[in-house]
């Protein structure tokens, strides 16, 4: 979905008038009062902090820019021979996942809807390219980095301790397992995507799995290491609200509009890609949407090089209290 995003930028000009007069006390015929023109004050413009919580998707930052693209993925089923099983047929499934759009959110008490309207503060944006006009020209520096994953297993010392989901390697990145190209077309083969500049994106405290590793295996390489479902972008916007521009939104709509409520200068939104819905996954079980960023890449790797995240168990000294609930479930990958 290529499609180009136009933002109009409307420009105020304030026109001043030559001169002034006054009637001096004396009667006399009025006179040009003297004004004396001194430098522009130059006023600076107000700035609102924008939080956008990321939860799944796949996040791509190309070479030497300061553009952070998050995207989500389209319905995608697999089929084909399994070369490690020659009795198998081409009707083979690798992966069938059901995609069930995107959600952008504008969090309660963070922010007033102006477009369309206070009434609505959850938006679908299937089929929407989503960007933020005011950071269309930002050269601002992109802080987002993502070392190379250290050595299995790889997990927080404390889960328990959100500073410790900071690191972006955490979002596991089957780029840099595979070393494979991510397909140039790819903006055709999502659902979706937003387009954010300058500012900075860490990882947070996972929602789902709090404290749990998975266990990556393929048919060549096997790795341990936890992951987590969200990330947190933030960055200073030069407005005084927050206006979002959607292209190609099947809803139709065009333009979301937030404010900052009362004297609060941050507006925070959270951007989720819906999947379908999974019961608690059991030690062992595969998180099988995680296929499905296979798509992405050119070309796609043969099945059983594919990595599998299975739930592992946790040691018991660092397990989170807190239950696995059913939900939507996509950790995200690193591009």
């Amino acid at each position: 979905m290529n499609r180009r995003i136009v933002t109009m930028i409307t420009a105020a000009v304030l026109l001043m008038s030559g001169g002034a007069y006054y009637a001096n006390s004396r009667g006399d015929q009025s006179k040009p009062l003297e004004v004396k023109k001194g430098p522009v004050k130059q006023v600076a413009p107000s700035t609102i902090r924008l939080e956008v919580v990321i939860d799944g998707g796949f996040a791509y930052i190309p070479s030497g820019t300061n553009t952070l693209y998050v995207a989500y993925l389209e319905d995608w089923k697999y089929t084909g021979a399994d070369d490690s099983d020659p009795k198998t047929t081409e009707s083979t499934v690798f992966c069938d996942v059901k995609q069930m759009g995107t959600e952008l959110e504008v969090k309660s008490g963070d922010g007033d809807v102006v477009v369309p309207g206070p009434a609505q503060t959850k938006f679908n944006l299937d089929g929407a390219s989503v960007s933020f006009p005011a950071l269309a020209a930002s050269t601002a520096t992109l802080s987002a980095n993502r070392p190379a994953r250290p050595g299995s297993p790889f997990k927080p010392a404390n889960p328990a301790n959100a500073a410790e989901w900071a690191d972006l390697r955490f979002i596991s990145s089957l780029k840099a397992e595979h070393g494979a190209r991510l397909n140039q077309k790819w903006r055709f083969l999502v659902n979706g995507f937003m387009v954010l500049k300058g500012g900075s994106l860490t990882g947070q405290q996972p929602q789902r799995f709090a404290g749990d590793a998975f266990e990556f295996k393929s048919s060549n390489s096997q790795f341990v290491q936890s992951i987590t479902d969200r990330t947190l972008y933030t960055v200073d916007v030069p407005a005084e609200q927050i206006e979002i521009a959607l292209d190609g939104a099947e809803s139709g709509l065009t333009k979301i509009v937030v404010k900052p409520r009362g004297s609060s200068r941050t507006v925070r939104l959270t951007l989720t890609g819906l999947h379908q819905k999974n019961t608690a996954l059991a030690v062992g079980d595969e998180l099988k949407e995680h296929c499905t960023f296979y798509q992405l890449f050119d070309p796609v790797p043969q099945p059983p090089s594919w990595f599998r995240p299975r739930l592992k168990a946790p040691d018991l000294a660092s397990r989170v209290l807190i239950p696995h609930s059913p939900g939507f479930f996509c950790p995200g990958d690193w591009f």
